[in-house]
């Protein structure tokens, strides 16, 4: 038996025991900090997953129009359209966090050459499909 087993208070010991508690606490500060990261790239990731959300009901909108003549008069004809495929999976229709897009065929926000297509993220910010106001200093 070598001098460390046999003397649990030698400094070599002291030092191994030492090593895994900064280890332990090294772990736990890594954990905690991959919780608070991965908690606020979530909410980045459902905005931006909300906004390519309306780009692709607005696409889809646009083929339907192409093929029955008007807008759908509502997101779900998407889904379920008069007939043959649908243009969006079931679900598409509803944002990230589980909230039906919101829908106005006539589409102002867009000057009526689209439908408007809309949610609310995380923080209340509108998210859309019309395009972002310029700052004065992009006229």
């Amino acid at each position: 038996m070598n001098e460390v087993a046999r003397n649990p208070s030698s400094p070599r010991r002291q030092v191994q025991a030492s090593c895994l508690l900064v280890t332990l606490i090294a772990v736990i500060l890594a954990v905690f900090a991959g919780m608070y990261a991965f908690r606020y790239d979530d909410g980045v990731t459902k905005t931006d997953l909300a906004k390519a959300g309306t780009k692709t009901l607005e696409v889809a909108a646009v083929q339907y129009r192409l093929k029955f003549g008007a807008y759908p008069a509502k997101l779900n004809d998407l889904v379920t359209p008069p007939n043959g495929p649908p243009f969006v999976e079931p679900g598409t229709t509803n944002d990230p966090w589980g909230r039906p897009y919101r829908y106005d065929p006539a589409g102002p926000k867009n000057e009526g050459k689209k439908p408007d297509i809309w949610t609310t993220g995380h923080d209340g910010e509108l998210l859309g499909n019309w395009p972002e106001p310029k700052d004065w200093w992009e006229w």
